[in-house]
């Protein structure tokens, strides 16, 4: 009897299947809700940014028109020399934003041309850096890429690859793969003369003994 009722306590705390379909028609309702949510909030920061956008050309025009009639009232008074002041400061306040927009954009394309010099970079070693901090030994200047194709130059990427793997071949993890860079076979075995000839020049000293004949 008491195994019995022992059976009878454990049923009430089993989840039925009405309670769970009820749960899951909670979750669906408050991800419908939150979707909504999101697409207001979405159109509203919409709605803000193009209220922003129109107040702004209108303040534009009324700032111009308010130097327009404060230049006119200043040459009706005879005070050239303050125009000129006035309009040296605004031409040097347009220098400094357009050397400033000029250095963002730099700054951008140098990232952008870096990423694409750092995959190739990292495709030519035939590894990966294994810490973000050893980029910094890799000289990306001296990677040159087609000002008009963005393609990078192969033997400048060779270059740096193989002086980058001369000196600091311990930053990079080579993994599982059996090659080195180009292609080249790691560890020992024989090698044929192309095979020794795409090895980093330290390789190539360590592996002379190797070569097939």
């Amino acid at each position: 009897m008491s195994e019995g009722l022992n059976h009878s306590d454990e049923r009430p705390n089993q989840v039925t299947l009405e309670e769970l379909q009820s749960q899951i028609a909670d979750l669906n309702s408050t991800l419908d809700n939150e979707k909504k949510s999101k697409e207001r909030i979405l159109d509203e920061s919409k709605k803000y940014k193009e209220g922003y956008q129109t107040y702004k050309s209108k303040q534009d025009e009324v700032d111009k028109q308010k130097s327009k009639d404060e230049e006119a009232r200043l040459i009706k008074e005879g005070q050239f020399s303050t125009i000129i002041e006035q309009r040296e400061a605004r031409i040097n306040e347009l220098e400094e934003s357009l050397t400033n927009v000029s250095a963002e954009v730099t700054s951008r394309d140098t990232a952008i041309n870096n990423f694409k010099k750092a995959a190739a970079f990292e495709r030519q070693l035939g590894g990966k850096m294994k810490k973000d901090a050893y980029w910094s030994h890799v000289d990306f200047e001296s990677i040159a890429v087609n000002p008009e194709t963005g393609s990078i130059d192969p033997l400048s990427l060779e270059k740096v690859a193989n002086s980058f793997t001369e000196e600091y071949k311990e930053l990079v993890d080579y993994g599982n793969a059996h090659n080195l860079p180009n292609g080249a076979p790691r560890g020992s075995g024989k090698l044929t003369y192309d095979q020794w000839k795409k090895l980093p020049l330290a390789e190539q000293r360590k592996r002379m003994n190797e070569v097939k004949d």
